[in-house]
């Protein structure tokens, strides 16, 4: 640790050239990391100067700057003691070297050893592996009245930095993964294969062949992790003897018999779990928003159970229309729901995509009923 004494400290980090006299936009607060070019280099160089930090750049790990409001800093450079709270995809031991692959989600972080006022500025870099990422919050000790919301917004900055490229996924990519079927369910993300899919998705690739190799990589071991984190959801009880029913005629092959236990599941666990006294019996659009709802009303949920974009998949893939004159009878929730669903799409594609929404499902049940029974 090392004290900076007041000094002038930026406003912003100017994003375009200016004259004299001309208009500059800046950044007062910004999550960036090295994808972001120039910009990032440029802007971690000037607070490595500012901050008087005569650690090589190469052997900075980490550094956090806490600004205080007379423009002095207090400076932590690879000493930091970091904790985070993260939701688990399964049983973690004692002592047990903890991954990304064992990483559902980042629900909160701290530095025990600190006490970081909530008027100060903040600039904090980190290197995960080979990722790397620079947050900083300039504006407490240049605007009065505001302060900074570090124990939320750093929670979010790590999330990005440890997990690149789920967040790396545009909105085109998951229109163009929807329209395959696939989504990026957390079980799904440390699966290689599925970011091979994602790949030849982009590139408007074949993905038969990727898809068999994703599909094969749900064996019965997989299986039944994913069964296991189901059976502690309590709000899920009800279904279990249809879900593992519906596991035991996936991993027998018999996918018509899968896809029609399972299925009409996905809007059951909806249904049972998300009406309300009030509207006893919502539209299913009302039903898929009241999930939404409940997951952004709670500030522990990760970004990285990427919330909207599973609303748009349940509303657009899941709850998709059929048009029987036209012959459009893919299936969905409508289609098998009137009886008309194509026995061919009754595969291990779809079986196995009623899994992962129910698996999907349960991580954030789980998460809300956390929530509400801390309030």
């Amino acid at each position: 640790m090392h004290h900076v004494a007041s000094k002038p400290i930026p406003v912003g980090i100017a994003l375009n050239h200016a004259n004299e006299g001309d208009t500059v936009n800046a950044l007062t607060k910004a999550v960036l990391t090295d994808e972001n070019g120039d910009l990032f280099y440029d802007t971690l160089a000037h607070f490595h100067s500012i901050f008087e930090i005569r650690t090589h750049p190469a052997q900075v790990r980490h550094f956090l700057a806490i600004i205080n409001q007379d423009k002095s800093s207090t400076v932590y450079v690879n000493e930091l003691q970091m904790t985070a709270e993260i939701i688990s995809k399964g049983d973690i031991k004692e002592g047990q070297a903890v991954t990304d692959k064992n990483i559902a989600g980042i629900k909160s972080i701290d530095f025990p050893e600190l006490d970081i006022p909530e008027d100060s500025g903040l600039v904090f870099f980190i290197q995960v592996g080979w990722h790397r990422g620079l947050y900083f919050d300039l504006r407490p000790v240049h605007e009065a009245d505001v302060t900074n919301n570090w124990i939320t917004e750093l929670k979010q900055f790590y999330e990005k930095v440890l997990f690149r490229k789920p967040f790396a996924i545009s909105d085109s990519d998951m229109k163009l993964l929807r329209d395959t079927g696939w989504f990026p369910f957390l079980s799904v993300l440390d699966k290689d294969d599925f970011w091979g899919l994602l790949g030849r998705v982009r590139d408007n690739f074949d993905i038969v062949a990727k898809e068999k190799q994703l599909i094969a990589r749900f064996d019965e071991s997989e299986l039944n992790l994913i069964l296991e984190r189901i059976h502690k959801v309590k709000k899920l009880e009800y279904f279990i003897p249809f879900i593992e029913k519906g596991i035991e005629r996936y991993l027998d092959g018999d996918y018509i018999s899968a896809v029609s236990i399972l299925w009409l599941k996905v809007e059951g666990v909806l249904r049972l779990n998300f009406s309300t006294p009030q509207n006893s019996q919502p539209s299913q659009r009302e039903l898929v928003q009241i999930l939404y709802n409940s997951l952004i009303s709670n500030t522990g949920i990760p970004g990285l159970f990427l919330s909207a974009p599973f609303q748009a998949y349940l509303l657009k893939y899941y709850y998709a229309k059929f048009n029987v004159p036209a012959g459009d009878l893919n299936l969905s929730r409508h289609s098998a729901g009137h009886g008309v669903a194509d026995a061919r799409d009754h595969d291990a594609k779809r079986a196995l995509l009623s899994i992962l929404m129910i698996d999907q499902l349960a991580f954030y049940m789980q998460q809300i009923a956390l929530a509400e029974s801390s309030e």
